[in-house]
């Protein structure tokens, strides 16, 4: 029924984002880590200009990072005027989003980003100023206007982000379709919310003065895991709703709401697990605003071609590992956390990647924390969207060997079939006798804050595998422990295609191949707190050779 109420209102286009972007993971550069809420055009404008610098050498060639691929440049919030007497930012009569001051000329900024050969992206449903409780006529009117200036100042992306009221992806999908001539980019910025397969949540919060309960779809930030109950946050299974409802009443102030996974509001019978919690902050998501989409195909039945799995990252090392955590249910690895799809579809493909928010590279307290960070989005297919001040010559000289290194750039690209997945954790062999680094103010080892799921801090060592073609694979390491450690890895847990003859290796981050590994061999590292490895790997000729066809896909 919901489907025919759907098709209804919107237009057939609206159920496949089918418009020919996406097809492989964006590269580019967004405002927000850098700059935080306060850009300016004149900021803008000078990111752009180093996007397409060809000062410096790749390879001893001028190469810029346009040339690279990096050809996307996001403006984050910061960019509106809040209007205090209605607390919007389209105070024009028709809805029309206002800018401010700082920037005096979005229309020859967005052409100045074309003059570079750049394509431009816009942010709407905005944090800063966030727009609430407008009646729906005015939404609507909110909605056009707001598409109308995408297309006409000629923007080729737009990020929705989760602030403001306008969560209808679908809606504004539709409406980008029907107005715009070229294909633009969406992202789906709702911090793990309205991502593909997830289900519709139930959610009841609390009178905390009359004990009844109001009504929202959606769930709550934070639901309890296995082991992490306690007062007034409890997983109830088997229940029914009264009894999930009077469980939450009697615990009194230790209970402020509930949520469940169901289509109906009021389930008539058993509810598999009722998440009962203290301190329930409202996560609204009404999964018909993104036709309920599995994100299952390519290209994805989603109206979007990214979406944040996570919350924002930090620049941090924990957070970075966090924020790749939530990815994982998306890979293909069923049974993860709730809310997310618990079963083992890929949904991170061609026109539709998952998403763990944009690069810390930079801003991170060392090279190692860097190149570890960049490794790890750029095995599992993320968007590897750059946001530091690529002004500061310092970070420049810094990351350039970790951002233009183009194997790195193929492993994230290349599709067959899979975007990258986990292979394994464990704690490896951990080296005591060196140094332990000390933690740094703010640094979230291993992912350990409760707010955040658990990464289970005593097996530091990760590896991660995507295949780039029939019989190669890259293999990523990383160790996210406090102390350095010595990783084995069996091939075979990577592949059966390493069942038999030798391996041939080749170090993605030195650009060398390295001597093969007898069969039955281990590929070994020793490596350093935080650091991580990149190989390239694939099976020997009959003769022992590495010159054989699988070597062509090893970049």
């Amino acid at each position: 029924m919901r489907g025919l109420a759907l098709l209804a209102l919107l237009p057939a286009a609206a159920y496949a984002l089918d418009n020919g972007v996406g097809l492989t993971p964006p590269l580019g550069w967004r405002s927000y880590n850098a700059f935080g809420g306060v850009p300016t055009q004149e900021i803008m404008e000078n990111q752009m200009k180093w996007l397409a610098d060809k000062s410096r050498m790749v390879d001893g060639v001028p190469t810029s990072l346009l040339e690279l691929g990096y050809d996307r440049i996001g403006l984050d919030g910061g960019w509106n005027q809040c209007f205090p007497e209605n607390k919007t930012f389209h105070w024009a009569s028709d809805g029309t989003p206002q800018w401010n001051s700082a920037f005096p000329d979005p229309q020859g900024m967005v052409d100045k980003a074309h003059k570079l050969g750049l394509k431009p992206g816009w942010y709407l449903n905005n944090c800063g100023c966030a727009e609430h409780d407008l009646p729906a006529a005015e939404v609507d009117q909110v909605m056009r206007a707001s598409v109308k200036m995408l297309v006409d100042q000629g923007w080729d992306g737009v990020k929705f982000d989760s602030c403001s009221m306008y969560y209808n992806q679908t809606k504004w999908a539709a409406l980008i379709n029907e107005s715009s001539k070229k294909p633009v980019m969406i992202e789906n910025c709702h911090q793990g919310a309205y991502t593909p397969g997830m289900g519709q949540w139930q959610g009841y919060t609390k009178n905390s003065t009359t004990s009844t309960y109001d009504h929202f779809l959606g769930m709550f930030f934070g639901l309890p895991l296995p082991g992490t109950e306690g007062p007034g946050n409890a997983i109830l299974e088997k229940v029914t709703f009264d009894e999930c409802k009077q469980n939450c009443t009697a615990s009194g102030k230790d209970c402020d709401g509930f949520t469940f996974l169901s289509d109906e509001v009021e389930p008539k019978g058993t509810i598999s697990k009722c998440y009962v919690q203290k301190g329930a902050r409202r996560n609204n998501q009404d999964m018909s605003q993104v036709n309920y989409c599995s994100g299952d195909t390519s290209p994805s039945d989603c109206p979007f071609n990214i979406y944040r799995v996570s919350g924002d990252i930090s620049a941090s090392f924990g957070a970075m590992v966090t924020n790749l955590a939530y990815t994982l249910p998306f890979l293909g690895l069923g049974g993860m956390h709730p809310p997310f799809p618990q079963d083992a579809v890929v949904r991170s493909r061609p026109g539709g990647w998952a998403y763990p928010d944009m690069l810390e590279v930079g801003n991170l307290v060392n090279t190692t924390e860097d190149r570890t960070h960049f490794g790890a989005w750029a095995i599992m297919s993320s968007p590897l969207i750059l946001s530091f001040d690529m002004n500061d010559t310092a970070k420049m000289d810094r990351v350039w060997p970790i951002i233009t290194n183009k194997a790195l750039i193929a492993v994230n690209q290349r599709w067959v079939g899979n975007p990258g997945r986990r292979v394994s954790l464990s704690a490896g062999a951990q080296q005591q006798q060196h140094q332990q680094q000390q933690q740094q103010p703010g640094h979230l080892l291993n992912g350990e804050d409760h707010k955040r799921p658990p990464t289970t801090p005593a097996l530091p060592l990760q590896v991660w595998a995507k295949p780039l073609g029939a019989k190669t694979y890259a293999v990523f390491l990383m160790n996210t422990g406090r102390v350095p450690i010595a990783a084995s890895l069996p091939m075979t847990n990577v592949s059966a295609a390493f069942n038999d003859g030798d391996t041939c290796i080749r170090d993605l981050y030195a650009g060398k191949a390295l001597p093969s590994l007898k069969a039955g061999a281990a590929l070994k590292t020793l490596l350093p707190v935080h650091d991580s490895a990149m190989y390239c790997a694939y099976p020997s000729t009959a003769k022992g050779t590495c010159d054989g066809p699988a070597a062509k896909d090893c970049p």
